[in-house]
């Protein structure tokens, strides 16, 4: 009998000046990698801090680790309809679509 295939889920993050804590959040959860398959959406809305900046390093360390650019400052939930939009129209849609905060609040 084989092993059941890993479930998928993305953990959708909007940011806007967290270029200061985003990077241990997202190395946090990237350690909670286990059964479930993780992939992690950064939301940015043209951060000046350069958060943007800060996900594009990050993604040379965590291959699963996926940035949405927007060109302006539009809100967290127009962020995350954004995200989990596209997600979801996506060939192979994540099992399961969280969202948390980049500051590190949740």
């Amino acid at each position: 009998m084989s092993a059941p295939p890993r479930r998928r889920a993305t953990v959708v993050i909007p940011v806007y000046c967290e270029r200061a804590t985003l990077p241990q959040v997202v190395t946090e959860i990237f350690r909670l990698d286990g059964d479930v398959e993780l992939d992690v959406w950064v939301v940015d809305d043209n951060s000046p801090d350069g958060t943007g900046a800060a996900v594009e390093e990050l993604m040379k360390r965590f291959d699963r680790l996926h940035l949405m650019s927007r060109q302006r400052a539009e809100g967290r939930g127009a962020a995350v309809i954004d995200a989990f939009g596209r997600l979801l129209a996506s060939p192979e849609p994540p099992d399961l679509n969280v969202e948390m905060d980049g500051d590190g609040s949740h």
